[in-house]
């Protein structure tokens, strides 16, 4: 996925404008995660949509293996079916009148699966992301936000993409089940080798997940490079700012790191 002089601007109060994101350049490469840093308000989630072209774009340019990405008012079956998006609101991300089994079945039988095919997929789907087959009668408020942060995984993986976005995917959630999804996340990435674009206000967690950062402050690109060198060496302010803020003892260790240190427990945290 890469992105020239991407710009998009919203409407503000009394006829004026909010420039969301202004001139970003960005590339992410096949097989790596690309983080993305700021506060709240810096363009993280305009940044993710306008990629995927969900969100109208003033100025830029977006192509995915060199083939230019359209606006919201343009299908794109073939990139739907690549590039996906995990939203940050586990529960409201899902229909809550419909059932596990009934959201999954939903996106099989759009692809082109049988019923009976739909059916075997979502059990290999909920294993897949560390549930149980009971969960699959569960309507969405009844699991917790680490279940239904699963089933949106889920959800994305039913389409069998090859790039996700991460839309703040652990930031509704404790602590301890931040761990369980960031591992969950790193271990679906090495075996079906998919690509990240990880969006976090927290740098702790970007941290843990990235092989590049991209700071964003005010919809601007104010430093980016290797995540080794963006925590050890910042030289913005800014950057330093985040890292301050960052619960860097919540999740121990510097860089991407295996997911191999906690069990998905059978029904998923």
């Amino acid at each position: 996925m890469e992105a020239r002089g991407l710009t998009v601007r919203f409407p503000g109060s009394r006829g004026s404008e909010v420039l969301a994101l202004d001139g970003i350049d960005l590339k992410v490469h096949e097989g790596e995660t690309l983080g993305v840093v700021g506060e709240s308000g810096s363009g993280k989630t305009t940044l993710g949509r306008a990629l995927l072209g969900l969100q109208r774009r003033e100025a830029g340019s977006v192509s995915y293996r060199g083939e230019p990405v359209a606006g919201p008012e343009v299908r794109q079956p073939l990139l739907r079916q690549r590039a996906q998006i995990v939203f940050q609101d586990p529960l409201g991300s899902l229909n809550p009148r419909l059932t596990v089994q009934s959201a999954l079945r939903e996106v099989l039988l759009l692809r082109g699966r049988s019923p009976t095919e739909a059916s075997d997929e979502i059990d290999d789907l909920l294993a897949r992301v560390g549930l149980s087959r009971d969960v699959a009668s569960a309507l969405p408020n009844a699991l917790s936000g680490g279940q239904c942060q699963r089933v949106g995984i889920a959800r994305a993986l039913a389409m069998e993409p090859e790039f996700l976005i991460l839309d703040e995917p652990v930031s509704a959630l404790d602590v301890s089940v931040q761990a369980r999804i960031l591992n969950l996340l790193l271990d679906l990435q090495e075996r079906l080798g998919l690509t990240y674009l990880f969006i976090s206000h927290d740098m702790a967690v970007v941290r843990r997940m990235s092989d590049r950062i991209l700071v964003l402050e005010a919809g601007r690109v104010v430093e980016a490079g290797p995540a080794d060198r963006i925590v050890a060496a910042p030289s913005r302010p800014y950057t330093r700012a985040l890292l301050a803020a960052a619960r860097l003892e919540a999740l121990p260790g510097s860089g991407r790191t295996s997911p191999r240190q906690e069990e998905h427990p059978g029904t998923g945290a």
